[in-house]
């Protein structure tokens, strides 16, 4: 991603007013240098796109036609929610669709990595879940062949640590200082899933729901200056666009 001041990073703003300019006598008058010296020069092209942000690519989008169909091609090849999700779940939208009725939302590592376009092996995925809906959430997680990863203070049986969880215990050392307990306030309780995809040991996803006491948005905003506090409901996305 691109960063302020950047020496690799050409401004997006010096390289849109240079697109008319042609050097004395080298290009033919129906030249554009922006589009064939640059857009589509593939090599120019990727560099460029690599160090763009968000925000930049809109701005690159916006300075002609031509240039919007190959950004629009190009995000919705490159923020692809379905392929990043299929790196946890065998059918992404089948995910979606619940991610939609239970209201989860997803933050953490995942979020950072999708729009940062990076990619953290051992990274994991969190989902923040309304509390009304965590059994069902769960229950799924399961049937798509995770297992529940119990905690010391936790039962072994799902069920159980549910039902456990109902009733908070702010008390417990494990929230020894504020910025902890104010945090533990929004949350009733956090499970841990995996999955083993080979017979390697290390080959294995973990999937993390923190269940909310009131909404998912307000822990995930407890959570101030946190560099992971990227978010999105990808199931506002249709299956064939990108966010």
């Amino acid at each position: 991603m691109s960063t302020d001041g950047s020496q690799e990073s050409a401004s997006l703003m010096h390289v849109t007013t240079q697109f008319e300019i042609a050097p004395e006598g080298g290009l033919e008058e129906d030249t554009n240098v922006f589009l064939d010296k640059i857009i589509y020069n593939p090599l120019i092209q990727e560099t460029l796109f690599l160090y763009l942000d968000p925000v930049e690519f809109l701005r690159l989008a916006r300075t002609c036609h031509l240039v919007h169909a190959i950004v629009d091609s190009f995000v919705k090849r490159t923020f692809n929610i379905n392929r990043s999700l299929s790196r946890y779940f065998t059918d992404p939208v089948a995910f979606r669709s619940l991610q939609a009725h239970t209201g989860t939302l997803m933050s953490g590592s995942f979020a950072l990595q999708f729009f940062d376009r990076s990619f953290y092996p051992e990274s994991d995925l969190d989902l923040y879940v309304p509390q009304d809906f965590d059994r069902e959430l769960m229950l799924w997680l399961l049937s798509q062949g995770y297992k529940f990863i119990p905690t010391e203070r936790q039962s072994a049986n799902l069920e159980e640590a549910i039902a456990q969880s109902k009733e908070p215990n702010l008390d417990d050392p494990d929230w020894n200082d504020y910025d902890a307990i104010r945090v533990a306030r929004t949350i009733q309780a956090v499970y841990t899933f995996k999955k083993s995809i080979s017979a390697d040991v290390d080959d294995e996803r973990k999937v993390q729901c923190i269940v909310a006491n009131k909404t998912p948005m307000e822990v995930i905003l407890s959570f101030h200056s946190s560099e992971c506090s990227d978010l999105f409901p990808t199931y506002f996305v249709p299956a064939d666009r990108y966010m």
